[in-house]
């Protein structure tokens, strides 16, 4: 299928990141299994609202997608994004199931792990997405994994 990597814009964010194990800035990729680049998510500043700059590269376009960290007050993540035209919902809570629905149609769910080492299960619950599936991988990584 493909893979997720962090990413570093360069390599004194890398140094000091690693050095002293902190989290400045988030970036990933995610690689289709043949080595193609789909998909590119970058965190705004951490001390802000939590928001990433999603970049998906299609076959014939790229789409921007703006994840926007939309809870007050609850536990666990929400944000509604646009992609293909479509609105689509992401809800997580703190220790279940973490789903992204168009509606109230389930598209895919996902659940990570708290131990070390980090582990994720991803679901795609709907086979019409399917050659979205790394793009739904990707968002979920972003935002609910960091």
């Amino acid at each position: 299928m493909g893979f997720i990597q962090k990413y570093y814009p360069n390599v004194l964010m890398k140094l000091v990141e690693n050095l002293f194990s902190t989290t400045l800035t988030n970036r990933y990729r995610v690689i289709n299994s043949e080595g193609v680049l789909l998909m590119e998510a970058k965190m705004h500043q951490p001390l802000k609202k939590r928001q990433y700059d999603v970049y998906y590269y299609g076959q014939n376009e790229t789409q921007y997608v703006h994840l926007l960290d939309n809870k007050a007050f609850e536990l666990g993540e929400s944000t509604a994004f646009t992609f293909n035209n479509e609105i689509y919902y992401l809800y997580k809570s703190m220790f279940g199931w973490g789903e992204i629905k168009n509606g109230n149609h389930a598209i895919a769910r996902w659940k990570g792990t708290l131990s070390w080492p980090p582990e994720a299960q991803f679901e795609l619950l709907d086979q019409e997405y399917a050659r979205a599936a790394l793009f739904f991988l990707g968002v979920f990584h972003a935002f609910c994994f960091n």
